[in-house]
């Protein structure tokens, strides 16, 4: 009984210098302090499986491969790669403030550690009929699972969800409404999102449902993830570009914003409550219109009107292809609504 009060205290005693260091941090900025505690927290939740308040000194002395798999779990899911840097940087202040106050603790492997370089686009964007070509290639050359790896791509497209909120997904989290199917996901960061999709491609999504399997994808990360270095290598897509799972997201966010020029509209497909971050997901590369004072003229905007079918014709088939999709969504469009007529 002796004992157990006593590492009571002991622990009790950590986090009260927890406690101190959170408010040191705190003493200008509120904000930051939240921000400190928020990622402090979120690493002993992570690696420790624990809570603050019950933190113990075996739990805070750390190695190098503590911070690796807590950047990488992070970068899994989709995190800024800054934003890693931050809390990694949490972490460490943390230690050293606890080292400076005679707590046993190690803090020289943070030297060995290697800060993220960062960058805006740190995964690359695949345009929308790469996407297409990788679900294809998924269900003519994947092992198993060919159908759900299929639509799976499909789906993260269709939805801008992350991998982890589709792989949780059940049949249960669909809602069928009167234009379509809502999708009630939990993404990163526990947010709820509801997303719709039409009706037709949920029923063709029911052809992969199984008996007694209540996940709509019932496969793991680690298959998405050897699946999708797999298709890049059937595509000869160059190791330069970056592409992950992530960047089939980063295509669907793209799409949602050509096809309403509503940044808006891209930043409720994302899930972000920030304009800059969503505009960080655009694939925003010049496809023409800029640098059209260098021609000498200024464009006619209603040039498409007076040119030939023919001319027309050639002019679209040297469009992107996900212009084209969209230029084909919006004349199915105008022919759905003149058979409603």
């Amino acid at each position: 009984m002796n004992t157990q009060k006593v590492v009571q205290l002991y622990d009790n005693k950590l986090y009260d210098d927890i406690m101190i260091f959170l408010n040191e941090m705190g003493v200008e900025s509120e904000h930051t302090r939240r921000a400190y505690e928020t990622d402090i927290r979120q690493f002993f939740k992570l690696i420790k499986g624990k809570d603050l308040e019950h933190l113990t000194l075996e739990d805070v002395q750390l190695r190098k491969n503590d911070v690796e798999k807590f950047k990488q779990i992070l970068l899994d899911n989709g995190l800024a790669r800054s934003t890693i840097n931050r809390k990694i940087s949490a972490v460490r202040s943390l230690l050293e403030n606890l080292k400076a106050n005679d707590w046993n603790v190690n803090t020289n492997f943070f030297k060995k550690v290697k800060w993220l370089k960062t960058q805006d686009n740190k995964y690359g964007i695949l345009d929308v009929h790469e996407v297409w070509e990788m679900a294809r290639l998924a269900r003519e050359k994947e092992r198993e699972y060919k159908e759900v790896k299929y639509y799976f791509i499909l789906f993260a497209l269709d939805t801008c969800l992350r991998k982890q909120a589709i792989l949780k997904l059940k049949w249960s989290d669909f809602e069928e409404v009167e234009d379509g199917v809502i999708v009630h996901a939990i993404d990163k960061g526990n947010k709820e999102f509801r997303q719709k999709i039409s009706k037709e491609f949920y029923n063709e999504l029911l052809s992969i449902k199984r008996e007694g399997e209540e996940r709509v994808f019932p496969i793991s990360v680690d298959s998405i993830n050897d699946m999708v270095c797999r298709l890049k290598k059937l595509m000869n897509i160059p190791e330069e570009r970056n592409i992950t799972f992530h960047s089939i997201r980063k295509a669907g966010v793209t799409f949602q914003y050509r096809i309403t020029g509503d940044l808006t509209q891209a930043m409720k497909a994302a899930g972000h409550s920030n304009p800059i971050v969503t505009m960080r997901y655009l694939d925003l590369r010049d496809y023409g219109v800029t640098g059209a004072v260098s021609f000498g003229n200024k464009i006619d905007e209603e040039l498409y009107k007076k040119v030939s079918h023919d001319e027309l014709i050639k002019a679209i088939e040297n469009c992107p292809k996900d212009l084209q999709l969209i230029l084909n969504i919006k004349l199915k469009e105008i022919i759905n609504n003149k058979i409603r007529q």
